[in-house]
């Protein structure tokens, strides 16, 4: 985040995640598709996905 303010403002609302054990943005994506931020993922895109 750029902005010290937008930052801050979402600590105050507690708006944002925390991922522990993760070492790049690849690893961040995907325990996001798994607690289901994304919706479900159809059938016909899961064997696409890695």
């Amino acid at each position: 985040m750029d902005n010290a303010e937008e930052v801050v403002r979402l600590l105050e609302r507690c708006e944002y995640s925390v991922y522990f054990d993760v070492d790049n943005l690849s690893e961040v994506a995907e325990e996001m598709v798994t607690e289901g931020y994304f919706g479900p993922i159809p059938s016909s895109l899961s064997c696409y996905i890695d």
